[in-house]
């Protein structure tokens, strides 16, 4: 007899058991992940660049996050501070530039800029930079008579914008990347 109770109690519990379980229908929508890449048709209005390294594209509709960092697409929107905002134009060059993929480093784009002689290098590069929201400064070991600083939006970026002066010349030339161009073109236009 104690054979048969021990039976009749597994059934009883194998009967019971499934009956009080809830079960949850998976909808196939749950399983879709979104979409955080922008298609070929959307129009940012303005980007912002978080002291993440993330540039957030908005238009009316829709927003984009691109992680300079990873140098991808996050579906996450950035809770970390604004450091500059570009407006249409300037957000469709940075979204075109990370499309095109042309943010290597065989496509630096250098220019020359003339300081007066008596302007103090690093402090100059440290007020322009702080006032691009590129906040990270770093000066590279260029020898004897060269000064090399550069500066970026937080240390584990990948890129920065680069200022070389010889000791002897007034003259400073200045290297970015692509996705830098609005940085630059503000640098610009606040020395005019």
């Amino acid at each position: 007899m104690p054979l048969f109770l021990k039976i009749l109690t597994s059934l009883a519990v194998c009967v019971l058991l499934p009956s009080c379980i809830t079960t949850k229908s998976v909808s196939s929508q749950n399983t879709i992940k979104p979409n955080c890449t922008p298609k070929a048709t959307f129009t940012p209005s303005t980007v912002n660049i978080t002291s993440s390294g993330v540039f957030s594209f908005f238009s009316k509709n829709q927003n984009f996050n691109y992680d300079l960092k990873s140098s991808k697409w996050a579906c996450e929107l950035p809770n970390t501070p604004i450091v500059n905002t570009f407006e249409q134009i300037d957000a469709q060059m940075v979204l075109e530039t990370i499309n095109s993929k042309k943010n290597k480093s065989s496509e630096v784009i250098t220019k020359n800029i003339e300081l007066t002689p008596r302007t103090e290098f690093r402090s100059y590069v440290t007020k322009h930079c702080d006032m691009l929201g590129l906040s990270y400064l770093f000066e590279l070991d260029a020898g004897p008579n060269k000064k090399i600083i550069g500066c970026q939006v937080n240390v584990l970026a990948n890129s920065a914008i680069m200022w070389k002066q010889s000791n002897n010349d007034p003259s400073v030339q200045i290297a970015y990347l692509p996705i830098y161009q609005p940085f630059f073109n503000q640098y610009l236009n606040s020395i005019e």
